[in-house]
């Protein structure tokens, strides 16, 4: 049922550090959202993974939590942060219908003060994340 959806998307932010791979929830739910966001229309898209939640303060807040999360130093796989980067910038000059559009909504330009602009701003604003040999790409 397509009602699991807003469920998952709030696990982007989430991180079970007894796991081994804290990250590994929150990477495999942003994995099946970014899936449905690359291949539904974006109204369609939206509507889904916010369910209820029409102004997307849910889903800002699991992405700017995703996004806030430190790397491991010690793992060779993708970072969240990176591919959360990745997914504003792909879906931020993309048209709808409405006015709805994911970026947007991610960034918290829907009125949520926990967003990923407020996370972005923070990170640049960090020299740990600008010197870091891991996040400096991200940084540029």
């Amino acid at each position: 049922s397509f009602n699991i959806l807003p469920i998952i998307v709030e696990h982007i932010g989430y991180s079970a550090y007894s796991l081994s791979n804290p990250q590994g929830i929150a990477l495999n739910a942003f994995c099946l959202t970014s899936y449905i966001s690359q291949t539904m229309p974006q109204d369609d898209c939206l509507r889904l993974l916010c369910g209820t939640d029409v102004c997307g303060i849910r889903l800002s807040r699991s992405f700017s939590r995703g996004l806030s999360e430190p790397p491991r130093e010690d793992s060779s796989t993708c970072h969240l942060s990176d591919v959360i980067l990745d997914m504003i910038l792909n879906n931020i000059g993309q048209h709808t219908e409405s006015s709805l559009n994911l970026s947007l909504m991610m960034l918290g330009l829907n009125g949520s003060k926990q967003n990923c602009l407020n996370v972005i701003l923070d990170l640049i604003n960090s020299s740990h994340f600008i010197l870091s040999q891991k996040t400096s790409s991200s940084a540029s």
